[in-house]
C-alpha cells in the first residue's frame, strides 16, 4: 500500500507533461531518397526473385530475409552490427529510434531527454509494442494466434509482465520495485500488479497507432509500386516493419487482408456484446 501511495502522489505532483524540445516524436514513414545501396540490393533481389514475392506462406519473403544479398545489405544499413550473419538480429539488437516511444518514456518514466533513455529499456518497450501490433495484426486479418499455430516454430514475444529478459531491471531502475516471478491475490502483490499494467497500458493503443501507419504505407507502395516491387521497397527501407510482418503473418492471404481489407475487430466486439447483452438506447 505504501508503495501504490507513493507512486499515485508522484503521478499527481509530475502529471503535468514535461516540456519536450526535440521534433519527430511521431511513429511516421515519411518519403525519403532512395540510397545507393538500397537501389542496387533492390535490383539485385528483383533479379534473383523475379515472381511474385508476396506468395503462399510468405515464403519468398523468409528466404529474402536470410539471403546473402539482404544480410549484406543489413551489414551496410547498421554498420554497428557488422557483419550480419541472420535476420533474426533486427529482433535481438536493432534498437530503432529513442525519438519513437519518448512520449511514452516522457509521461509514463517522466524521462526529460531522448539522451537519458537508455538502449536497454528502449528494446524492452519495442518489443511490448510488437507483441502487441502482432496480436491485433492478428485479429484483423482472421489468422491464428502464435500458440494456436501447429506448423510453425515461431515463439510470442513476451512483454513487460512476461518474464522478458532485461525487463525486471528496466521496471526496478524506473520505479523502484523489483517485480516478482508470480503474483498472488493477496491486496500488496495486485496492487503493484496494477501499476504495472496502467504504466503499460499506452503502449497498447501505441501498437495501434502503429500498425495503422504502417498499413497506410504499405498500401501506398503497393500502389505506386506494385505489391511485388512495393514488398521489395518495404523490406529495404524499414527492416523493423519487415521483421514484424514475418512474425506475424503466416500466409500471403491474411497479410493482403490485414492491409486491404482488416476485420473491424472493435464491431464484432460490440456486436457480441449486443447479442450477449440487447442493444442500449
Amino acid at each position: 500500500m505504501k508503495f501504490l501511495t507513493t507512486f499515485c502522489l508522484l503521478l499527481v505532483v509530475t502529471g503535468t507533461r514535461l516540456a519536450v524540445a526535440e521534433e519527430n516524436m511521431e511513429y511516421k514513414h515519411v518519403d525519403s531518397n532512395i540510397t545507393a545501396v538500397e537501389k542496387e540490393t533492390f535490383d539485385v533481389l528483383k533479379m534473383r526473385y523475379p515472381g511474385e514475392i508476396l506468395d503462399r506462406n510468405l515464403q519468398t519473403l523468409r528466404e529474402i530475409s536470410e539471403s546473402p544479398e539482404y544480410l549484406n545489405f543489413l551489414s551496410q544499413k547498421y554498420p554497428d552490427l557488422e557483419p550480419v550473419k541472420t535476420f533474426g538480429v533486427i529482433d535481438e539488437r536493432v534498437i530503432p529510434s529513442k525519438a519513437l516511444y519518448f512520449k511514452f518514456f516522457n509521461e509514463q518514466f517522466h524521462v526529460p531527454t531522448l539522451a537519458e533513455i537508455q538502449d536497454d529499456e528502449q528494446w524492452v518497450i519495442h518489443r511490448i509494442v510488437t507483441t502487441k501490433w502482432a496480436f491485433y495484426a492478428i485479429k484483423r486479418s482472421g489468422d491464428a494466434p502464435h500458440y494456436a499455430r501447429s506448423n510453425t516454430e515461431q515463439v510470442v514475444r513476451r512483454g513487460l509482465l512476461g518474464r522478458m529478459p532485461l525487463s525486471d531491471q528496466v521496471v526496478e531502475r524506473r520505479l523502484g520495485i523489483k517485480p516478482k516471478a508470480k503474483y498472488t491475490q493477496m491486496p500488496e502483490d495486485q496492487e503493484e500488479l496494477a501499476v504495472l499494467i496502467f504504466i503499460i497500458q499506452p503502449l497498447f493503443s501505441l501498437a495501434k497507432e502503429h500498425l495503422n501507419e504502417d498499413i497506410r504505407w504499405l498500401r501506398s507502395l503497393f500502389e505506386e509500386h506494385g505489391r511485388s516491387d512495393g514488398m521489395l521497397w518495404a523490406v529495404l527501407q524499414d527492416p523493423i516493419l519487415f521483421d514484424r510482418i514475418l512474425y506475424t503473418f503466416t500466409t500471403d492471404k491474411t497479410f493482403l487482408k490485414c492491409v486491404y481489407n482488416p476485420i473491424d475487430v472493435d464491431a464484432q466486439v460490440r456486436r457480441r456484446l449486443d447479442e450477449r447483452y440487447g442493444k442500449s438506447d
